[in-house]
């Protein structure tokens, strides 16, 4: 019995449960059968069909990865979403996940949340919301949102912030273009 020293860690399969981990772009997605899984959905073929492979085995649409790869008994993490990738037109994998939380905390404190956009294009960009608190931290200005994402402070806080972010993620597929 290991204790786990933080978050995100899925552990091992459960007796009788079987994992099977498949290459998805950049990712290891996780497939599971057993008794525990359910063996389809109430009469919705479609979906079974869909949602299991030829094995049988469920497919969530989650990735992970060893926790220690010389050890896969210290468990598996969890990697994100496979379905969220996508690919530029170079043909490289954008990590949806990692992007975007390292994105965000660039960002710290002026956005809130983000999406990360530009599939089948050739560059990535984001999509973003803007913390109020944050804001009003950055102008020492009062005001709503409409207010904040015009305010040039705002703006130079993000400008200031991506361009570190992209000094130190400089491939297409981590560097915030737009």
């Amino acid at each position: 019995h290991t204790l786990l020293e933080k978050a995100g860690n899925v552990g091992v399969p459960v007796p009788g449960v079987d994992v099977k981990l498949v290459p998805v772009g950049s990712k290891l997605e996780i497939r599971v059968r057993g008794p525990n899984i359910t063996p389809g959905y109430w009469r919705r073929p479609d979906l079974t069909q869909a949602m299991f492979d030829d094995e049988g085995y469920y497919l969530p649409g989650d990735a992970v990865r060893f926790a220690d790869p010389a050890d896969p008994n210290q468990g598996l993490i969890f990697d994100g979403r496979t379905a969220e990738d996508f690919k530029l037109t170079n043909g490289t994998w954008v990590a949806v996940g990692a992007l975007r939380v390292g994105a965000i905390a660039a960002a710290t404190p002026v956005l809130q949340d983000a999406i990360v956009c530009g599939e089948g294009r050739d560059r990535v960009g984001l999509v973003a919301w803007l913390n109020a608190a944050g804001c009003r931290q950055v102008t020492g200005e009062d005001g709503d949102l409409a207010f904040y994402a015009t305010h040039p402070k705002v703006h130079d806080h993000l400008r200031k912030a991506f361009a570190q972010w992209n000094t130190v993620n400089t491939g297409a597929t981590m560097r915030v273009a737009r």
